[in-house]
């Protein structure tokens, strides 16, 4: 049996929904912040994704996906769909700009 700190630390620690919460507040924070950064930048976005090849529409879709997961996340309703929606943008980030660029690279 712990007493003191130690066995307070334990009880709150230790408790799977508390980080599960502040898991999802993080990212949802993240993603919220990033989609709102998008939105007010939404013509340089579109000049941005443009230089990338992508049509304006992506642009738009991109920071709807963003705003819309952070939003599950922090409210934890649909979080499995929200998940999707990232994963699938930023596997398309990493499959277009970061293995391109990082080919051949030694670290």
């Amino acid at each position: 049996m712990m007493h003191g700190f130690m066995g307070r630390c334990y009880k709150w620690c230790h408790n799977k929904s508390l980080g599960q919460l502040l898991l999802r507040l993080a990212l949802g924070g993240f993603f919220i912040a990033h989609g709102v950064s998008k939105l007010i930048n939404m013509k340089d976005m579109i000049g941005v994704f443009g230089q990338w090849g992508f049509a304006p529409y992506w642009a738009k879709v991109v920071t709807a996906s963003e705003l819309v997961a952070g939003l599950a996340f922090v409210l934890g309703a649909f979080v499995w769909r929200g998940a999707v929606l990232v994963i699938g943008e930023m596997a398309v980030a990493v499959y277009l700009f970061i293995i391109p660029n990082t080919a051949g690279q030694d670290f």
